[in-house]
């Protein structure tokens, strides 16, 4: 361990964007913290570039690390790309040494499957309560359209009652004309019998 490793000094170098260098020295000093931290501020775009550059002998050690992140870790989807970067480019070299790997496979593999259960129920669950609200919705809109229809058949009954009521009015406007004509024959008829007595 050389005194010149410090945790000040890693960070230093990941605001230099000395990812690589940053990442061997906290393996170094051991602190998982420390490795958690350098591990999630390098950046997607690096991973490929810093695993092609990273000494065989820290291999196991990163394996080993993101196998046991993957047990608690919410950035899933961040430390699989490391998973796939280090199978692509050293494969052989872990083939080679399987039984060296063979705890570290075994935890990855036991750690990825227990989050792809994990989240396969979450998807599950986010898909039925999906198709759920759908339905909801499509029985809304299926009673708003009833009810619109039921509105527009009130309106007809009420514009066919204003009709009749209409003709109702003409009808004893006629009619009261009508009398009030019969009304002045009659007393005008009167009026000529009284003259010829």
């Amino acid at each position: 361990l050389e005194t010149k490793i410090t945790p000040q000094s890693i960070r230093r170098d990941l605001l230099n964007k000395e990812y690589s260098k940053a990442l061997l020295a906290s393996f170094k000093l051991n602190e998982k913290k420390l490795i958690r931290e350098v591990f999630e501020q390098t950046p997607v775009s690096s991973i490929e570039l810093l695993v092609r550059e990273t000494s065989l002998l820290f291999i196991e050690k990163i394996l080993n690390f993101v196998g046991e992140e993957l047990e608690e870790t919410r950035h899933v989807d961040f430390y699989l790309k490391w998973c796939q970067s280090i199978f692509m480019q050293h494969g052989t070299y872990i083939k080679e040494k399987s039984n060296t790997f063979m705890p570290t496979l075994n935890l990855l593999v036991k750690n990825i499957s227990r989050k792809s259960d994990e989240l396969s129920k979450v998807c599950d669950h986010n898909k039925f309560a999906i198709k759920y609200l759908l339905r909801i919705g499509e029985e809304k809109d299926k009673e708003e359209d009833e009810e619109e229809g039921e509105g527009n058949d009130d309106m007809d009954v009420d514009e066919g009652t204003k009709d009749i009521n209409s003709d109702e009015d003409t009808d004893m406007e006629e009619l009261q004309a009508k009398w009030s004509d019969d009304d002045d024959e009659d007393q005008d008829s009167g009026k000529g019998d009284d003259s010829e007595d």
